[in-house]
């Protein structure tokens, strides 16, 4: 059975409780799960999702059911055991009620024990402030003489669970960036060009029933390969592809008229995209977008 945990009520009307929350009184964290929390107490934590019992760990488990299934990986978990009574959360904490001079956002994973009120969390903490810098250097001397003092571990966790807290603070696109495998997408990308190479060179070979050296490795296309990502933007996608239709086909025509002297209209080209257009074409398609829409 799957209940939406945001909209739930008791049967008196109100809100389902469940999270944690910092005492009023003694300014201690405590843990609620579906028992109410006293009002005069802040929200430390307030999960968010679905609520269901999960068989296979048998917990309750209130959860973004995007990021259970993998799908995402910012949101909220928040897990709990009723015969051990241990609770699991995830997601972005209220730590402190910010200004616009001086803002905190945070995220943790952490567990607890409801028996006796033990809590222990990983967090990670950016603070957004007008502050001077020499503030913070203050802070990060404060900060690492406790760790020295009380031997603190090391908080950084695994990538996965730092991935987790990035998605919380700064976005999921920024997460999900870090998390690429550099060597893979490599690997991708050299593969695919090979065999995108190769099958130009075979459609090639049987369009001409001729091969020398120099058709491969020759100056033309050693200038070519220079002009075509030069002249269409270099560090974009369609740049590359916009360069090698129009010089191609003005490699083409040129030919038809000049022979090999085509490669000093190359030069001329080359020379003449350096000295006004460095973008190449695709910054003067982005001024002209940009122009249009103000």
């Amino acid at each position: 059975m799957l209940i939406d945990f945001d909209n739930a009520v008791t049967e008196e009307g109100r809100k389902v409780s469940a999270g944690l929350h910092l005492s009023a009184f003694d300014n201690n964290l405590y843990i609620s799960f579906l028992n109410e929390s006293r009002d005069e107490d802040e929200d430390f934590f307030i999960p968010s999702g679905t609520l269901f019992y999960d068989v296979a760990t048998k917990e309750y488990k209130i959860e973004d059911r995007e990021k259970a299934a993998g799908n995402k990986l910012s949101g909220k978990v928040f897990s709990y055991n009723d015969e051990t009574q241990l609770v699991r959360f995830e997601g972005p904490i209220n730590l402190f009620s910010g200004s616009k001079d001086f803002n905190v956002k945070a995220t943790a994973i952490g567990q607890g024990n409801m028996q006796n009120n033990d809590i222990r969390m990983n967090s990670m903490v950016i603070v957004n402030t007008t502050a001077v810098s020499a503030a913070f250097d203050a802070m990060a001397t404060d900060i690492a003489a406790v760790v020295k003092n009380e031997s603190v571990e090391e908080g950084l966790g695994d990538r996965t669970d730092l991935l987790y807290k990035i998605a919380d603070i700064v976005g999921e696109r920024v997460a999900r960036v870090l998390g690429v495998s550099v060597v893979r997408v490599k690997l991708v990308t050299i593969t695919i060009s090979a065999f995108l190479a190769g099958l130009a060179g075979g459609v090639y070979a049987m369009k001409t029933l001729f091969l020398s050296p120099y058709d491969a490795f020759g100056l033309g296309r050693a200038v070519e390969a220079l002009v075509i990502p030069i002249f269409g933007g270099l560090y974009t996608t369609a740049g590359p592809l916009l360069g090698g239709l129009i010089i191609v086909s003005l490699e083409t025509w040129l030919r038809l008229r000049i022979g090999e002297g085509y490669l000093v209209v190359y030069g001329v080209i080359l020379v003449l995209t350096i000295l006004f257009l460095p973008k190449g074409l695709m910054s003067l398609l982005a001024r002209r977008k940009g122009a249009s829409h103000a």
